[in-house]
């Protein structure tokens, strides 16, 4: 009964390997940034994953904010996280 499951566990581990390649291949890609027109930009959100963007607007300084407790290279600190309101109106984070 264990090896049936130890075997299933170890094709499911190499299932999420061969998954997690294909998404770094998939991130790799070098391309010219995409210009997004706001939220009526027909193109499915799937289409855009892992791709540079590109949006026209200004950052809300006023309404930005930290998000406490990350570390970058075994660093302690916090993000900065700002607000982007686009030039058609919508805001994004």
């Amino acid at each position: 009964m264990f090896v049936g499951l130890f075997c299933n566990l170890g094709n499911w581990q190499l299932d999420r390997a061969a998954e997690k390649a294909a998404r770094v291949a998939r991130f790799g890609v070098s391309i010219d940034p995409v210009k997004l027109k706001g939220v009526g930009d027909p193109r499915p959100v799937q289409e855009l994953e892992f791709v540079h963007v590109m949006l026209e607007g200004r950052y809300l300084s006023e309404r930005q904010f930290l998000l406490d407790n990350r570390t970058h290279n075994g660093v302690a600190g916090y993000h900065v996280l700002s607000p982007f309101r686009l030039d058609s109106g919508p805001v994004v984070l």
